[in-house]
């Protein structure tokens, strides 16, 4: 787990922990995102004008069955309830009212809201008006409550007066396509109109004249029309239709009579009509101010986690151990006056003294450069340190002025250490010791120099230097001469260590990879926002390919350059 990865794990604790590392390192952001979320909601609501709630409750009455005898012959039938009302709560919002209302009260389209619902377990639907004027909001709720309401009564009326019109005056005889009268249509027809298919006088009175319909046609095959049972029979089966008759007129008058005086009766009523509310219901500022920060939180959290995945430079110790998977030896701060004197040609050849005295004038820059010479003694065994290299993932990293350092604090310990320039492209170590160039360990390689010239002694030190000599723009054959490596054996087998400043691991140039070779532990070097992971990764696993892991890096400048 890393937090500049954010490859959150099982570890609950590491999650949070790397979680919290981020949102700390990138504060600002956070601070900053949540600090604009605050002051952008606190205007927009506070330029929001109020807003006022006014409600008006209203009784819809679900129809009965009578009442809906004609709306079932064109319509279907609503089976529950939540249809019925659900049905009402779109009429109240619909746009036949909503038009109306805005037409007589000049609203925008937007510039209300309304709220319709049905209160729990009873008939009463609840109409809402969200308005900014208190008094208008009432006015408005109150008067679609009426349009509805009127709207209502007109459509039971119409349905009434249509029903009305479609009930004959008497049982009229229905014929069918062919000219044929029907009477059974004719009976299913009024049947269901007057629900008197139902009736159990009428009932009675069929049953009876179906079973002398029966009767009489059994007779009808033994005896004449003339005769007397057959004129009896006859007899009483003119009897029962004229009842039938009787009684299905007698129905339609009866119900004729009960909707004519239903006709002004209507199932919808305003129960509590609405008054101007005193305080506003909205907008919630408090609520909305407090989410909106909230929001701004997440948002700027979310947003140094995206920073801190798309920041692909090394910065601290946690990125080498969590990304490139490194152990981290140390950090060197900034120390200006290493910079300074290092671009002036030299320290020791200078009035400002040497980088001993800079060392034990700078203790910040001294404790960081102890502590980096601690982790490297107790990382790996003496037999296996006695040459260490530094490199650098690429150019202008601090790694001549890091190597320059850790030979310096070891010298510090009375072990006879020696430091060597090998990068023979761009020497660089005679430079920030105020030494010569001339008969270095390139002179040495083509013949031009004897050991005993190459060796410099440091003033006020025990460290000796190596100078790279005359640069060479192809170093590769010299790198890989016995003469090289007999000579390392040679100071190997006199110094206690040797410290090594080779050039950058650039992939296209095989100068340090051919050094490695001589090398029995190597430290890679990064400057602190500066050097990437891809690149840094990539020399870390080309060293491991080799079979010459690198035991930890430096992160060098810390706070800027060194």
């Amino acid at each position: 787990m890393n937090k500049s990865g954010l490859n959150f794990g099982a570890d609950n604790t590491a999650d949070f922990s790397a979680f919290w590392q981020t949102a700390k390192n990138r504060r600002h952001v956070v601070f900053i995102t949540t600090i604009l979320f605050l002051l952008i909601s606190t205007v927009i609501f506070f330029i929001l004008p109020d807003v006022y709630t006014a409600e008006v409750q209203i009784l819809v009455q679900k129809p009965g069955r009578q009442d809906m005898v004609y709306q079932q012959t064109v319509t279907p039938n609503f089976t529950g309830e939540e249809d019925y009302y659900g049905t009402q709560i779109a009429i109240l919002k619909g746009k036949k009212i909503t038009d109306k209302i805005e037409s007589e009260f000049g609203l925008k389209e937007k510039s209300y809201k309304v709220i319709a619902s049905r209160i729990r377990a009873s008939r009463i639907i609840s109409l809402r008006i969200d308005y900014k004027e208190p008094a208008l909001a009432a006015k408005i709720v109150n008067r679609m409550a009426e349009y509805y309401s009127q709207d209502k009564k007109e459509e039971d009326l119409f349905f009434a007066q249509q029903l009305l019109q479609w009930i004959p005056e008497s049982s009229v005889t229905i014929e069918n396509g062919k000219g044929v009268k029907s009477s059974a249509q004719e009976d299913e027809a009024v049947d269901f109109l007057a629900n008197v298919g139902k009736d159990p006088v009428i009932q009675n009175l069929k049953s009876q004249k179906t079973e002398t319909e029966a009767k009489l046609k059994e007779l009808s095959q033994r005896y004449k029309a003339k005769h007397p049972e057959i004129k009896g029979l006859q007899g009483k089966l003119d009897y029962l239709n004229s009842q039938i008759d009787k009684q299905r007129r007698l129905a339609i008058v009866n119900l004729k009579s009960n909707l004519s005086g239903e006709l002004h009766i209507t199932n919808v009523r305003v129960l509590s009509p609405a008054v101007p509310p005193e305080k506003p219901s909205g907008p919630p500022r408090l609520i909305g101010i407090l989410l909106s920060t909230l929001a701004g939180l997440i948002i700027g959290t979310y947003l140094a986690m995206f920073f801190e995945y798309s920041n692909q430079k090394i910065r601290n110790g946690e990125d080498l151990n969590g990304t490139i998977n490194i152990p981290f030896m140390g950090f060197i701060p900034l120390a200006k006056e290493v910079k300074n004197r290092f671009k002036e040609g030299g320290i020791f050849g200078n009035k400002n003294g040497s980088l001993t005295d800079v060392l034990k004038t700078n203790l910040k820059l001294a404790d960081a450069v102890a502590n980096v010479r601690t982790n490297v003694l107790i990382s790996i065994p003496y037999e296996k340190s006695k040459r260490i290299m530094l490199t650098s993932a690429g150019h202008d990293e601090g790694k001549t002025v890091v190597s320059a350092l850790l030979a310096l604090s070891l010298a510090n310990l009375g072990r006879k250490i020696v430091l060597i320039d090998m990068d023979l492209r761009h020497p660089a170590l005679h430079k920030l010791f105020g030494v010569s160039n001339e008969k270095g360990l390139t002179d040495y390689l083509i013949g031009q120099a004897s050991e005993s010239e190459m060796i410099k002694s440091i003033p006020g030190s025990t460290l000796k230097l190596i100078n790279g000599g005359t640069p060479t723009p192809n170093p590769a054959e010299l790198l890989s001469s016995d003469r090289l490596k007999e000579f390392l054996d040679r100071l190997s087998a006199e110094y206690d260590r040797m410290i090594a400043d080779v050039p950058a691991a650039d992939l296209s140039i095989p100068d340090a990879l051919i050094i490695a070779k001589y090398m029995q532990t190597s430290i890679l070097v990064g400057r602190a926002g500066v050097v990437k992971k891809k690149p840094l990764k990539s020399v870390k696993e080309k060293f491991e390919l080799m079979g010459r892991p690198f035991i930890g890096a430096v992160i060098n400048g810390v706070n800027g350059s060194i």
